[in-house]
């Protein structure tokens, strides 16, 4: 049985030696691959928050990255392509069938567990068929590393997508006889007992981190909150820096992503950031501009920021051509009901707003729908 260290969740990042290797593994790779009209295919970096977020481990360590491609590759055409990505980019795709992957992922993964995740209980939906695929796809990825990760090598498991992952994978790794050391890291909050409860099958969603070493969180608050739940509801033992469960301990930390700063830093210093600045101030003409880039979202609070902007004008008239909001919506999730909703409700919105306050040459609101480059 493991001793329990009497420290609190750790804030210290883990270190590897440097001939370690690590395995990443996520939903998506870190490489957007897509099908031209010709048959052809096209591979770009990814820019979402994940791939972002742990770029610079990289730079440190032997690393390769485990995850779904994106789309349903014809089995005639798998192996060229897998050899592709581990060549050029590190990265190793998952195949996943076109249909069980949208069940998955635009399903319980974004359906179900992320409006749970983030409190939004109105927007919770459940479906049985969901889940089975959530399931089926966890179990794939289990079965793809158990047969290619040795038993030296650091199993880095990503996000909610997952979190059935690393105890189907310790266990098929130790049929074969390997001991694996596996964490986990959630991208997102981790919520309070009574709100994470309302989902059917959430004592297996629990259990399906336990078999990690170490399990990272953003804050203090989210790793107490899984704290409490193991304790309080499954009935393990709690410990200042994690719990216990059947004489293993697995280890609480608390890593908040930052950014990169040495980038920004570089960016900022290049002259033509300077020159776009101006540009931005001679095209829009005003005394503030307000400048903002969100991931459309329905918890990134973009409605409530344009209510914010009405609101200010609403109580200072004076302001009315003096204000200008830039705002950036990144497409995300465009098949989801959800998500088409918000972007009709946005436009409204910015509508409306541009109709109360506009004039034949200013508008409160310029409204991007778009990606943006960094």
């Amino acid at each position: 049985m493991e001793t329990p260290p009497a420290t609190p969740c750790s804030s210290t990042p883990p270190t590897l030696p440097f001939d370690q290797r690590l395995i990443v593994v996520s939903n998506r790779l870190p490489v957007t691959l897509k099908r031209s009209s010709d048959g052809k295919y096209e591979f770009k970096r990814s820019s979402g928050g994940l791939a972002t977020g742990i770029s610079g481990v990289k730079r440190d360590n032997q690393m390769l990255w485990y995850g779904w491609p994106g789309l349903e590759i014809p089995k005639s055409e798998e192996l060229e392509i897998a050899q592709s990505l581990r060549q050029h980019h590190g990265a190793i795709p998952v195949p996943v069938a076109g249909d069980v992957a949208e069940l998955y992922d635009n399903g319980f993964s974004n359906s179900t567990m992320w409006p749970l995740l983030h409190y939004q209980p109105n927007a919770i939906r459940f479906d049985q068929n969901e889940w089975q695929a959530y399931r089926k796809v966890n179990k794939a990825f289990a079965d793809k590393l158990v047969e290619e990760v040795d038993e030296g090598d650091v199993v880095w498991v990503h996000d909610y997508h997952l979190m059935l992952l690393p105890t189907m994978l310790y266990e098929a790794a130790a049929d074969r006889g390997k001991q694996l050391t596996i964490g986990f890291f959630l991208h997102t909050p981790f919520p309070t007992a009574d709100m994470f409860k309302v989902v059917p099958h959430w004592e297996e969603l629990i259990e399906g981190v336990l078999r990690c070493r170490l399990f990272g969180f953003h804050t203090q608050a989210y790793a107490q909150n899984f704290k409490r739940i193991c304790g309080d509801y499954l009935g393990f033992k709690q410990f200042p820096s994690g719990i216990q469960r059947d004489g293993n301990f697995i280890d609480l930390g608390v890593y908040p992503i930052g950014i990169d700063v040495p980038k920004f830093v570089e960016h900022v210093q290049k002259p033509d950031v300077d020159e776009r600045v101006e540009k931005f101030r001679s095209r829009y003409r005003v005394s503030k501009l307000i400048i903002g880039v969100d991931r459309l979202d329905y918890i990134k609070g973009i409605p409530q920021k344009l209510k914010a902007l009405e609101s200010i004008l609403d109580r200072n008239p004076s302001w009315v051509g003096l204000v200008t909001m830039i705002q950036v919506a990144v497409p995300s999730r465009e098949t989801v009901k959800d998500y088409k909703a918000l972007a009709d409700e946005l436009h409204r919105q910015v509508d409306r707003l541009n109709t109360k306050y506009g004039s034949d040459d200013y508008k409160p609101v310029h409204f991007l729908h778009q990606s943006v480059p960094f």
